[in-house]
């Protein structure tokens, strides 16, 4: 069929007219989905800025903590305290009350007070143990308050023989375990030194190192003898003092001896020893210990075999002070006259510290001088009563 010339006109405007269309959805396409991705650009620049914002929060924040705060470890955490540096700034003119009540005093958890504490805590307890002789033979627990107590067994369940029970019958109880409550006794061991503002302000001299070895030692030996000998008022009720009380709270007392002395013969005094040794129970032996003073010692390394060795066994590879019977002697210049401990004291008998050492400096008082008030709360408490056995000379 043939077209007249405005057919044709019309079927080329018809082609023209649909390729600009198709131009144009082209050309709207194109626009779309360029603006699709300019929109995901923009978002996922949004979020990237969002995180660099929070990284730069987190960075300032580092840096506020850094100047504010003090020396800061960007892997513990953990604050450093300079204790020479705070006393001189303590001792400089004016200080203010807020350094005294926040900055030294326990009050204040994320203080430098805390750090005083726990850093003699740490430094106090261990090295206080180990210069006490008795005190390293004891457990030790710290305790929350005077409120601890602890539950003791006062009966065993007990044990039998039985055979088949053909007869069905009921088969009676063997005991019932028994306990008893036993609370600790507590006392407040204190030191007061001063320092003088010369030596506070002197940089070769270590008043850390000073103060805490002054103080340990004063604490160690009150608190030692204490934990032996204390009667129990102001001050913890030593081991000693546990006799002829409650019977879940006394160690039993044997005897050595007569007329006040030790017998004279070897072997009498060996048949005591060993009677003592018998007195604990087979499964307390293998922890036991003797616990004496120099003098005790001394009077029974006296005591010699036929063939000229001393009862105690001087080598001092395996205890500095001897064996007796096969068992470590520990001297304690504490220890009464004529008196022995024998036993497991860990299980007999409890150290307790009540969290924390209080340092509270004081550059008010005497001008020139900072009083330095330490306090730490000590206590002592029974365990097992059968670990442990006193020991005296029998009375004239």
């Amino acid at each position: 069929m043939e077209l007249d010339t405005k057919q044709l006109q019309e079927a080329v405007q018809t082609v023209v007219d649909s390729k600009a269309a198709t131009e144009q959805s082209i050309t709207e396409v194109k626009s779309t989905l360029d603006l699709k991705a300019s929109l995901t650009s923009v978002t996922e620049l949004q979020t990237k800025n969002a995180e660099l914002n929070e990284a730069l929060s987190d960075l300032q924040e580092q840096v506020a903590n850094l100047e504010v705060k003090g020396t800061y470890s960007m892997d513990a955490q953990t604050k450093t305290f300079d204790l020479n540096a705070e006393l001189k700034s303590l001792t400089a003119a004016n200080p203010s009350r807020d350094i005294l009540a926040k900055g030294l005093t326990t009050a204040d958890q994320a203080s430098a007070g805390i750090t005083i504490r726990t850093t003699y805590e740490a430094g106090i307890i261990k090295p206080l143990r180990e210069m006490s002789p008795f005190l390293s033979l004891c457990s030790h627990k710290v305790v929350p308050s005077e409120d601890f107590k602890r539950l003791v067994r006062i009966n065993g369940a007990e044990m039998r023989w039985g055979g088949e029970n053909v007869a069905n019958g009921a088969i009676g109880n063997t005991g019932v375990q028994g306990y008893a409550e036993v609370q600790g006794t507590y006392g407040k061991a204190e030191a007061h030194p001063f320092v003088t503002n010369e030596m506070l302000h002197d940089s070769a001299f270590d008043l850390q190192a000073e103060l805490s070895e002054a103080v340990l030692e004063e604490i160690a030996v009150g608190v030692n003898d204490a934990a032996l000998n204390g009667d129990g008022v102001k001050k913890p009720k030593g081991l000693l003092a546990h006799i002829g009380g409650a019977a879940h709270e006394s160690f039993e007392q044997l005897t050595v001896g007569a007329a006040g002395k030790l017998p004279v013969a070897t072997k009498d005094i060996l048949k005591q020893l060993r009677a003592i040794q018998r007195a604990l129970k087979t499964g307390y032996r293998q922890g036991a210990v003797w616990v004496m003073n120099e003098e005790m010692r001394d009077e029974l390394a006296g005591y010699v075999y036929t063939d000229g060795r001393s009862i105690i066994n001087d080598d001092v590879t395996e205890a500095p002070e001897g064996r007796l019977l096969g068992r470590s002697i520990v001297v304690d210049s504490a220890m009464p006259a004529g008196t022995i401990v024998y036993g497991d004291v860990a299980r007999g008998f409890t150290f307790l510290s009540i969290e924390g050492m209080t340092v509270l400096p004081n550059p008010y008082l005497a001008p020139g001088n900072t009083q330095f008030y330490h306090s730490m709360r000590v206590g002592t408490i029974v365990g097992d009563v059968q670990a442990v056995k006193i020991v005296t000379i029998k009375a004239a």
